[in-house]
């Protein structure tokens, strides 16, 4: 009975950090090691971790006409900022 309890607290404190890791844009195998092996202290690990960058929607220049459509469709990639946080905020030389 007692190792039933363990179990479940483990799964219910692995899926808390696999949740927390999903809305901070880390990975989610970490999250749930951490929150299993660490429990709520490694909950509270991966909550203080720095969000990493999301995937930016940008649309690609390629237009398409597909046969029988009659109009351009437009296809969207999906791409990633590679630009540090620190670097988009620097002042540029030459602007004032």
């Amino acid at each position: 009975m007692i190792v039933a309890i363990i179990a479940i607290d483990a799964f219910v404190r692995g899926a808390i950090g696999l949740y927390v890791a999903q809305q901070k844009h880390r990975p989610q195998l970490e999250g749930l090691i951490l929150g299993v092996l660490l429990g709520v202290f490694g909950i509270i690990v991966e909550a203080m971790l720095p969000t990493q960058l999301a995937p930016v929607r940008r649309p690609s220049l390629l237009w398409t006409d597909p046969p029988g459509s009659g109009g351009s469709e437009h296809k969207e990639q999906f791409e990633y900022q590679d630009t540090p946080y620190e670097q988009r905020f620097q002042r540029r030389e030459g602007t004032d």
